[in-house]
């Protein structure tokens, strides 16, 4: 009956595809499942679904012993297959509303596994996201390998249908089926297929980790410092809690620093702002499950935070590279942060829970308190109360971006909720592929632009945005190619004003070091700028903009090479200084260094990042691919949008440090032409006391020492005791906090004084 139930729904999804409308063909797969039997001709054709393409990177149809099936075809780079949609919200950009599942028959005569990819857009495998691989036995054994698809790695842009691809297939091998089905199926045998596609995921991951790490260098735990003495309370409840900030490098062995042990915990934010909390759990014996709620923060007479639904992450560790991307060094790390209200917490790994609380911007100023309850088994529990001050000032940002991402997706493809997170990260500018194309008929088609232009700009994205046209470069090769090139930047400059974007980049050539590189870089920025208006963008280093210079707009230098003031000073009028650098470090203090304190310091025009970018085969793991993964946010299995870490929650951080440091100099500038001079002179101090703290050389952004124990790039250079003792001031939570709390004061101050 379990055969001829999945065949008839096969027979009948089949029939639906050809001749019913996408609605009825949604209604009739109710139990949100799909059974795709390879070997019909139907399979290639692309009006039908499901269907692959391209047809020419596939095989013939065949039989094995009763067995139909389609052969792949060997040294194919990739080939995608388009399902039919189901369990999605058609209200949510397509997301869909719980995991999914794909289970591959196939018979396993290949030495090489092949690698599927999801659709989701944005970066990624032109538009697809990592899930993992089948096969590569070579037995010559007819199998089922169910592969598990995280939420935020699959959704159906058009609500009709899904996209799954095969990469990498090396050798030929016969495909008899694929069922993709959602947690939420009535597919029987469920709960056994989810159980096998678990246990699959985690057999491969312990075998690869078992072979990849005797080729790594485990540099173990840093000296975590004294461990202050326990209190009876803690000793009768079995378990410690602390609150590091956000930003703080954290290990399994990692103690309270001065501080991060209280009573009280006090925070302070803007209306508009999330506030982060990181709750630490160090427990005197085994916890099968500690539990953190929060209470809803009230003010007398206001409308009450509501705390109570913030959704708690519990850091998941896991072995990261330490020091350069491609070293082989590592240290066992947090990283992931997954949902979940309660978590296993052992003596010798400290737990650590994470809540963001956005506070609405309508937030009245004043104190508003709660409580935080950390619960462990058996009932006992450690309650915190809180006292959260509102600020009475919003913070203020430039008219133009200021922060951005590399964002590495094809043709205008943007994902919703990767933008989102991105924008919701203090993110409002991408170096991405958004601009028109070069069409057949010679016309640039821009309509993918203004989608994603469109869709950038409802997220609050400002300009200039940078186009990455690297795709355009091809053409500078012949004089001939000048008036189509024009055309698309052209079309791509007008999107970008029909949109709200007045100002754009074009980014043709990344890091030009060879004199070749140079030369390439020179002629396509010489094209770029005879359209009007077009700027051109360059990652920079100093030989290449010494050409550059007549026609290089943005000015975006690695951050190693800001060596000195000088540099940083160098801008021509017609230039804006820009830098990038990695936000990959296992040291989550530099995310908020670099965007924060050091970019005011610098005075950057804008700075750009790296969050989601393509993975290195499998994104759990970091040690498994020429170099590490560059990333801070990992597939998630509970939400739409990828889990965070603290690297990740810590550059909204750097952002907001930023923000303060420009809502008292535009204060300052008002007050001034207000004749206020004292007062914005005394304003002005209290910043440049806080940034004369950080130190402009970009190899150094920190201090020297700054997480000198997690960083073997520096572990052979000679420090002055004097320099590590500054940076290790530095470092302390505590400074970032009293900076902001001293930026604070001082907007207080001004607004008192312009009557605001």
């Amino acid at each position: 009956m379990r055969l001829l139930s999945q065949a008839l729904l096969l027979v009948t999804c089949a029939l639906l595809a050809a001749t019913c409308s996408p609605a009825k063909l949604m209604a009739a797969q109710g139990d949100n499942f799909v059974v795709w039997n390879w070997g019909s001709p139907d399979d290639l054709d692309a009006n039908k679904l499901p269907h692959i393409s391209p047809t020419d990177r596939i095989g013939d149809a065949g039989e094995d012993n009763g067995v139909k099936f389609r052969s792949s075809k060997a040294g194919i780079y990739q080939v995608s297959l388009t399902l039919p949609a189901f369990d999605f919200d058609a209200d949510n950009y397509g997301a869909i509303n719980h995991p999914f599942y794909v289970t591959i028959h196939f018979k396993d005569v290949s030495d090489k596994p092949t690698t599927v990819y999801a659709g989701k857009g944005g970066c990624g495998f032109y538009g697809a996201g990592y899930i993992g691989t089948f096969g590569g036995g070579n037995d010559g054994q007819w199998k089922d390998e169910t592969l598990i698809i995280p939420r935020s790695m699959l959704r159906t842009p058009d609500g009709k249908t899904f996209e799954l691809k095969f990469a990498e297939t090396k050798s030929a091998f016969p495909i008899a089926s694929m069922t993709l089905f959602s947690a939420d199926s009535k597919l029987p045998g469920l709960k056994e297929k989810i159980a096998a596609a678990e246990k699959l995921r985690a057999d491969r991951h312990a075998a690869k980790l078992k072979q990849l790490l005797p080729q790594f260098k485990n540099l173990g735990l840093p000296d975590p410092g004294p461990c202050p003495e326990y209190t009876p309370a803690e000793k009768e409840r079995g378990f410690r809690v602390f609150f590091p900030p956000v930003s703080r490098q954290l290990f399994e062995n990692s103690q309270p620093q001065q501080g991060e042990l209280t009573d009280k915990l006090e925070l302070y934010a803007c209306p508009g702002q999330t506030v982060p909390v990181v709750i630490a759990v160090r427990s005197l014996k085994d916890m099968s499950q500690a539990k953190v709620s929060f209470s809803d923060l009230a003010q007398s007479g206001k409308p009450a935070l509501t705390a109570s639904k913030a959704t708690l992450h519990w850091a998941v560790y896991s072995e990261q590279r330490i020091g350069s991307s491609w070293g082989k060094d590592y240290r066992v790390c947090p990283e992931q942060l997954m949902a979940g209200v309660s978590h296993e917490v052992k003596t010798d790994r400290l737990g650590i829970a994470y809540v963001a609380l956005a506070l609405p911007k309508d937030t009245a100023a004043g104190v508003y308190e709660g409580t935080v309850t950390v619960a462990a088994d058996g009932g006992k529990s450690a309650r915190v109360p809180i006292k959260l001050t509102v600020y009475p000032f919003k913070l203020e940002h430039p008219e133009h971006s200021t922060h951005g991402q590399f964002y590495y997706s094809e043709g205008c493809d943007l994902n919703p909720f990767e933008v989102r997170d991105m924008a919701e990260h203090g993110m409002d500018t991408v170096v991405a592929g958004v601009g028109a194309a070069a069409g057949k008929d010679g016309q640039p088609n821009a309509a993918p632009a203004h989608r994603a232009l469109k869709l950038l700009k409802s997220q609050g994205y400002r300009a200039p945005i940078i186009d990455n046209m690297g795709g355009l470069v091809g053409l500078t090769k012949d004089e001939a190619n000048r008036p189509k090139f024009d055309a698309v930047i052209a079309a791509t400059l007008q999107a970008g004003k029909e949109e709200g974007f007045a100002e754009m980049g074009f980014f043709p050539v990344d890091e030009p070091h060879t004199p070749e590189l140079i030369a390439k870089a020179k002629l396509a920025c010489e094209w770029i700028k005879d359209v009007a208006g077009a700027n051109t963008y360059i990652t920079s280093n100093p030989n290449a903009v010494k050409v550059l210079n007549p026609i290089l707009n943005y000015v975006c230098y690695n951050l190693s090479y800001l060596k000195d003031e000088a540099t940083i000073k160098s801008m021509q009028p017609h230039q804006k200084l820009m830098f990038y650098c990695p936000s990959i470090d296992v040291n989550p203090e530099r995310n908020r260094f670099v965007p924060g304190f050091y970019m005011a310091k610098i005075n950057a025009f804008c700075s750009q990042y790296f969050a989601y970018m393509e993975f290195a085969d499998d994104p759990f793991c970091d040690l498994d691919g020429p170099n590490r993964d560059w990333n801070v946010v990992y597939p998630s299995m509970d939400s739409v949008m990828h889990d965070s870490t603290l690297e990740w929650e810590s550059m909204r951080e750097g952002v907001y440090d930023y923000e303060y440091a420009y809502t008292l100099q535009s204060l300052a500038e008002r007050a001034r032409k207000a004749g206020k001079t004292a007062e914005a002179d005394k304003a002005m101090k209290v910043l440049e006391e806080v940034l004369s703290a950080v130190d402009v050389d970009g190899n150094k952004a920190g201090g020297p020492a700054i997480g000198i124990e997690a960083d073997t790039r520096l572990k052979d250079q000679k420090l002055d005791p004097k320099q590590v003792a500054q940076a290790k001031a530095l470092a302390a939570a505590s400074w970032y906090e009293q900076s902001r709390r001293k930026l604070a004061g001082a907007i207080i101050e001004l607004k008192k004084a312009l009557g605001e």
